[in-house]
């Protein structure tokens, strides 16, 4: 290149730099330029405090905490300075001296909490501009008036941990009346042992949430008869029962006092058969109606049901009535005049003997009494008896003489029938049968011409025995003939 053209070439560039040199400095500075550069809500010197002079081109300045655009170390963030957006919510203004936005951004534990933790660690911090650490109730060192203790955090047994919203330990700890008693936690209210005790409710009458004497009022003050909570008795009524209890065989009374007022109440019979039962129920009478005869006794009279060994009648037919007369009652209070346990002609079973289908005495005629321990006869004892080889109205060989199971008499049995039907002087009959199990016959006949010899039958019962008297015809006839008075 030739000189000339060197000495061109320099020319141009110095003439761009001037060129340029005029266009930057001729243009305006941020401080002066109409624009809030640094999004601070504020414009150019002098509203901008990071101005310093309309020359100035920065509108943030080293010496301004908030408008420096730095984040301070002083604090938890990574944000800096005041803006409008985007800042650090710690700066209220470009001014303002501390980036730290409270408790929770200070990179501190602060004093007015329980724990050791600062900050993001703190469970109490929520966020940075969080303005305290302290987690709730259980975490700010103060007993919180919302117990009844005089304890604090850590001391304080209603708290579980830091985060826990309550020191209140339980309804003996939370300044309320929760069993209505006008007593209030522990110590005042007697049902709280503690105030750790989660129920204001204690174990006496008058405090446990219970109708104990059934009046429809519950505890102190409701119920009349408690003048406290720590009362262990309900109620001024009392009731005592002298059968003790819904006992229907003895004529009871319930006696006591009901709201002040004295009573007697007597078991009565409402109808011959139906008893009205009064019984205590607690401190209260109450009373029932029973049944006698569904309750297996007989009927009412004088207030109670009585028994069928104690009523006056003669209820198993047996003769005997009642006790201790009837064998078969153990008791006045006994049901039954028959005794399952008792002698087979008394207990209600036909026993031994069940040939006849007959039960117990009168009925079965092997039963000499109520007390006979054998209902069996002669006819169904399984025993020859006459000693004729044949035994009973059924046995194996059965006994003819038996006319049935109820046959009390094994032994021959007499017969006897007359043919003119006893003593008929005209005329001749013939008197047969059987005598000891001997067959015989005999027939009137004249013993000479004005004497008849007459048979006929005599006898009771089964005993018949063919008899015979003589007789002189010449009274009312004339002479005898052919075994006939004519």
């Amino acid at each position: 290149m030739d000189k000339k053209a060197k000495i061109a070439s320099i020319s141009a560039l110095v003439l761009a730099l001037l060129v340029l040199a005029l266009v930057v400095f001729a243009a305006p500075k941020k401080c002066n330029n109409g624009i809030d550069d640094d999004n601070d809500g504020l414009i150019d010197y002098p509203a901008d405090p990071g101005c310093s002079s309309t020359s100035d081109n920065s509108e943030t300045s080293s010496s301004l905490i908030c408008d420096d655009g730095v984040d301070q170390t002083n604090d938890r963030d990574t944000l800096a300075d005041y803006r409008l957006s985007g800042g650090d919510p710690g700066c209220t203004s470009p001014t303002d001296g501390d980036e730290r936005d409270g408790a929770c951004d200070d990179l501190d534990d602060e004093t007015d909490d329980r724990d050791t933790l600062t900050d993001s660690t703190d469970p109490g911090c929520t966020s940075t501009n969080d303005p305290s650490e302290i987690d709730g109730m259980c975490d700010d060192i103060v007993d919180d008036v919302s117990d009844a203790d005089s304890l604090g955090d850590a001391s304080d047994p209603g708290c579980t941990s830091f985060g826990d919203p309550s020191e209140i330990d339980g309804q003996c700890d939370d300044l309320s009346d929760n069993d209505g008693d006008t007593f209030i936690d522990y110590p005042d209210d007697p049902g709280c042992t503690s105030f750790s005790d989660s129920s204001e409710l204690g174990t006496v009458q008058c405090d446990n949430n219970i109708d104990d004497d059934l009046d429809i009022f519950i505890d102190y003050p409701d119920d009349s008869g408690c003048a406290s909570p720590s009362d262990n008795l309900e109620s001024t009524d009392s009731c005592t029962d002298s059968d003790g209890g819904i006992v229907i065989t003895i004529a009871g009374n319930t006696t006591g006092q009901k709201n002040n007022t004295d009573y007697t109440n007597y078991d009565v019979c409402i109808s011959s058969t139906i008893v009205k039962e009064y019984f205590c129920t607690g401190t209260q009478s109450n009373s029932t109606n029973q049944n006698c005869v569904t309750n297996t006794t007989s009927t009412c009279v004088g207030g109670r049901c009585i028994a069928a060994c104690e009523d006056g009648l003669d209820n198993d037919g047996d003769g005997l009535t009642d006790y201790p007369s009837d064998p078969g009652c153990i008791s006045a209070s006994d049901n039954s005049e028959r005794e399952a346990a008792g002698a087979q002609c008394d207990n209600g079973v036909d026993d031994s003997d069940s040939e006849d289908i007959i039960a117990d005495y009168p009925a079965d005629v092997g039963c000499a009494g109520p007390t006979d321990n054998d209902e069996r006869n002669q006819c169904n004892d399984a025993t020859d008896n006459d000693g004729d080889g044949r035994t009973d109205y059924q046995g194996v060989a059965p006994d003819s003489k038996c006319s049935s199971a109820a046959d009390n008499d094994e032994s021959p049995k007499d017969s006897c029938s007359d043919t003119d039907a006893g003593i008929v002087l005209p005329i001749q009959g013939t008197a047969s049968g059987d005598n000891e199990d001997v067959p015989y016959s005999f027939t009137d006949v004249c013993l000479d011409a004005i004497v008849l010899r007459e048979f006929y039958c005599g006898g009771v019962s089964q005993d018949y025995s063919p008899l015979n008297t003589t007789t002189n015809c010449t009274g009312n006839f004339t002479s005898c003939s052919s075994g006939t008075c004519v």
